[in-house]
């Protein structure tokens, strides 16, 4: 017989000569052994001490509490082998200690071998138990954490048991009511149907079914996850995970892919190393480059070599250190053809906010570089003064002709420095009718004094207008200038004449021979 040893034991025995010869004989299969005559000294004993392994308990113990007592007292405190040693064999006691441990009953006189056997599968009873607790602790941390519905469902449809341990799963009806009740209790008649299909093909074949739902939940339509396994040939197995917020982002990206996909912009996506993961449509239709050509290349197969360099250094300097870059090339098609585009191109970063890759989303800006610089090599040859302004009032352009006219720089003007050349009198009525009509973006006409290059003043007629593209959107004003001077002096000369007119006909009508009709000479 294999026996561990060196385990101590505590042996509660009132009789001296008993718990004398018990021990001799435990000690030489190598137990170590402790004595106490009393219930009460046994409990002292398990409170105070750490070291028993099992407790042998007698149930006569004379005055005080008797065994039983003891023994329920003693494993309140401490989880250990208790293994009663009586002479009692009525079916009450027998019954009674069972009630309290199953570690065994040992009658005295059994002689040594049924004591030694008795005590060894106590040991490994209750090793065992320990690992099974163990085991049904795991088993329980990890049903826990599991952020998953489990429920034992049969072969009709009817649930049997369920747990929602983790308690995040959206429940149909009351807990207290799921056992006992059907899947129609929940579903609609055709997931019924479904579900049962599911269930019987589960138990016939053995293999794992799965199956994605939605199901409406206190009025918020809910998607879950269904995964079957079978656990006999009556039941199966039902896990199901809550896959509402997944299946809502894979919606919206379905949603963004498509609103990509259809965009006008172009768009690039690259690996952290400008290796080209994706563009879509719009890239291809614009550069000629289909998805197959662009994958795995670098965006400088667009390069002409007409954008400097330093365009490029800084573009890269900015998306790395984690910040947006907004900017314009001048490419080449894939035919040879150059195009200008403009840029914005930012890091792509993760939840840990590392850049995993770079997006770039970008617009052929050609036909509006080339009508723009249409624009400005026919307003520097205009003798008329232009200038332009942004959405922001600030002016942004002003022509040759108005530099001559006012002999300052272009430096001097944008922003609001034009003001400084507005007569004084004339500069809060000239920025309230600008700021008026370009809150309300319509068209203005107005005239002020504007200084000119030798410091003189000269009359201008001011013409502005808002800019719209062909979608109505706003970008600012554009403007033109007439100098109106001759004609102010014009006017101011006619306005003279046409006082002294009017004072000579008053003049006149004051005169004696005006008053009356000439009289009559007599004869």
């Amino acid at each position: 017989m294999e026996i561990e040893t060196h385990r101590n034991i505590l042996l509660v025995e009132d009789e001296a000569i008993i718990a004398l010869a018990t021990k001799k004989t435990l000690e030489r299969y190598g137990f170590r052994v402790e004595t106490v005559a009393s219930g009460e000294k046994a409990v002292e004993a398990i409170a105070s001490a750490q070291n028993v392994d099992l407790v042998l308990m007698d149930i006569n113990l004379g005055p005080g509490i008797d065994g039983t007592t003891a023994a329920e007292r003693i494993l309140a405190i401490r989880d250990v082998p208790l293994v009663f040693l009586s002479s009692h064999t009525e079916r009450e006691v027998v019954e009674r200690t069972e009630g309290i441990t199953s570690y065994g009953y040992i009658v005295k006189n059994s002689g040594e071998t049924v004591l030694i056997a008795s005590i060894s599968m106590a040991f490994r009873l209750f090793e065992a138990n320990r690992q099974a607790k163990e085991a049904r602790n795991r088993l329980q941390a990890t049903l826990d954490a599991i952020p998953d519905l489990m429920f034992i469902v049969d072969w009709d449809g009817y649930y049997r048991d369920f747990t929602n341990s983790a308690g995040i799963v959206p429940l149909a009806m009351d807990p207290g009511q799921i056992v006992g009740s059907h899947i129609g209790d929940v579903f609609p008649p055709e997931e019924v149907e479904q579900h049962l299909a599911l269930y019987r093909a589960c138990i016939e074949t053995g293999t794992v079914q799965s199956h994605i739902y939605d199901l409406e939940i206190e009025g918020e339509k809910r998607f879950f996850d269904l995964r079957i396994a079978r656990l006999d040939d009556r039941h199966i197995l039902a896990i199901i995970r809550d896959v509402t917020e997944h299946r809502r982002n894979e919606l919206r990206m379905e949603k963004l892919e498509q609103a990509i996909r259809q965009s006008p912009s172009t768009v690039v996506i690259t690996d952290v190393d400008a290796n080209i993961e994706y563009v879509n449509p719009k890239f291809t239709e614009l550069t000629g480059y289909t998805p197959e050509e662009a994958i795995g290349e670098n965006p400088r197969i667009l390069q002409s070599g007409h954008t400097p360099q330093l365009v490029f250094r800084e573009l890269w300097k900015t998306v790395t250190s984690g910040h947006e870059w907004h900017g314009s090339f001048r490419n080449r098609k894939k035919n040879g053809e150059l195009y200008v585009e403009s840029a914005s191109i930012a890091p792509v970063k993760d939840k840990t906010g590392n850049t995993v890759s770079y997006i770039a989303v970008k617009e052929d800006i050609t036909e509006r570089v080339l009508a723009e610089t249409r624009f400005k090599t026919l307003a520097e040859a205009s003798p008329i003064l232009i200038w332009e302004s942004d959405e922001d009032k600030e002016c942004i352009y002003f022509n040759a002709a108005w530099l001559r006219y006012t002999g300052r720089t272009i430096e001097m003007e944008l922003g609001d420095g034009w003001a400084e050349g507005v007569h004084p009198e004339d500069l809060q009525r000239c920025l309230s009718t600008f700021h008026a009509a370009f809150d309300r973006r319509e068209p203005f006409a107005m005239e002020y004094r504007l200084r000119r290059f030798d410091g003189t003043y000269g009359w201008v007629y001011d013409h502005g207008s808002p800019k719209l593209d062909g979608e109505g959107g706003f970008s600012g004003f554009l403007g033109a200038c007439v100098d109106i001077s001759e004609l102010k002096r014009a006017q101011l000369e006619l306005n003279d004449l046409r006082n002294q007119i009017e004072n000579i006909a008053a003049l006149h009508g004051q005169l004696p021979w005006s008053s009356s009709a000439p009289t009559e000479r007599k004869s």
